[in-house]
């Protein structure tokens, strides 16, 4: 896979992390006593949300990327810099630790370099939902990234509602479920940890689905947190994955997350890099 693929999957990625979407907020609904299973489920969804990741930044270097784009892969070192509601920096460093893209998101805009062909890609988040045809916002990105359970559409990270079912995914794991708006949502929590184990967004109609895996849960200081990250995304359109290991991380500590000067760069299209 050529390098100009990689560009174009990491294109494709930023759109992954924000693009299942809907605007409406999960609520507490009024009406009659909740049945006992009811209660129960709402039980178990409080106490995952209570355990979830919580930090003001991390900083993951040795980070490994393993992309596929339009059935086409390719693995690339790289590292990731967050800064909670302010910035996160993914940067991929295919040869000899040289940067040569960049993914850049704050509340603000998306930034996609290439830093090889010297061109740049900046969106806004109204742009991008216009692309996808769903709202988006810059919380549900960061809250991927934090492997936290998300109200799409929302700032807010805290999933509840009384509509949502629960099932044994297995003997370790139980499935929350629960559908609003356009969006079915599936989240796999692990029963003793209460860590998040998968995410599942399904567009309903001829929507796509996005899937997160989070696996090989650590405890970083008082931080558990996955050392391995699945996204994918699949649609009419787009068939896109990523894998990025993350072996080395520090939360809560000092993190370089300058913005990159794009002024010698040409600005284009992501419908260029995507094509």
């Amino acid at each position: 896979m050529k390098y100009n693929h990689l560009i174009a999957a990491l294109a494709v990625l930023s759109l992954v992390l924000m693009g299942c979407n809907n605007q409406k907020r999960l609520t507490k609904t009024e009406g009659n006593e909740p049945k006992k299973e009811a209660v129960k489920q709402k039980t178990i969804q409080q106490r995952a949300i209570e355990a979830q990741p919580d930090f003001q930044s991390v900083n993951a270097q040795k980070a490994r990327f393993q992309l596929s784009y339009q059935r086409k892969s390719v693995a690339a070192n790289g590292t990731i810099a967050m800064i909670k509601d302010s910035i996160c920096i993914i940067s991929l460093q295919p040869v000899l630790g040289i940067e040569l893209f960049r993914l850049e998101l704050t509340p603000a805009d998306v930034l996609i370099v290439d830093k090889m062909n010297r061109r740049y890609v900046q969106m806004s988040y109204a742009e991008i939902s216009e692309a996808v045809k769903m709202p988006i916002t810059f919380a549900d990105a960061q809250n991927v990234l934090m492997a936290r359970m998300v109200v799409l559409g929302q700032s807010q990270s805290v999933l509840y509602s009384p509509a949502a079912t629960a099932s044994a995914a297995d003997n370790n794991s139980t499935t929350v479920s629960i559908t609003e708006g356009k969006i079915n949502y599936q989240y796999r929590i692990d029963n003793s940890s209460l860590a998040l184990l998968q995410a599942d967004y399904t567009a309903n109609g001829r929507g796509g689905k996005a899937t997160v895996t989070y696996s090989g849960h650590n405890l970083f200081g008082n931080v558990l947190f996955p050392t391995a990250v699945n996204v994918t995304y699949l649609d009419s359109k787009y068939d896109v994955s990523c894998t990025i290991s993350l072996p080395n991380l520090v939360f809560n500590g000092g993190v370089n997350a300058a913005r990159i000067n794009v002024r010698t760069y040409k600005k284009t299209t992501i419908s260029t890099i995507l094509n």
